[in-house]
């Protein structure tokens, strides 16, 4: 049995090979690229503050991420990318986080 990691690389190259021919690839097709899309959809929501501070007052902060385009390096030294994803929200600017509409380009 493969490993989550090696799964994620298996599908990685084989997404990475149909965008060639295909354009965009719905990840949803690759249950493991999916989850991991969906993790780091989730961190990069979490790296966002809630609020911000300018000339001494602090302000609210509320993003709305209408469209991502995640390049995702199998390691902190790793050069090139191994997975390139279009993730978008909805019309109501909902599923960006957990959603299954990424897509993979090459």
């Amino acid at each position: 049995m493969m490993t989550i990691h090696a799964q994620i690389a298996a599908d990685a190259a084989t997404a990475k090979a149909q965008a060639l021919h295909a354009g965009l690839i719905p990840c949803n097709e690759f249950d493991a690229l999916q989850s991991l899309i969906e993790s780091a959809t989730a961190a990069l929501y979490e790296s966002l503050p809630a609020s911000f501070e300018h000339h001494g007052q602090t302000y609210r902060l509320m993003v709305d991420i209408q469209r991502a385009r995640l390049a995702i390096f199998e390691s902190m030294t790793a050069e090139k990318s191994m997975l390139i994803a279009l993730v978008t929200t909805d019309e109501r600017g909902a599923n960006l986080h957990g959603g299954r509409n990424g897509q993979v380009t090459n």
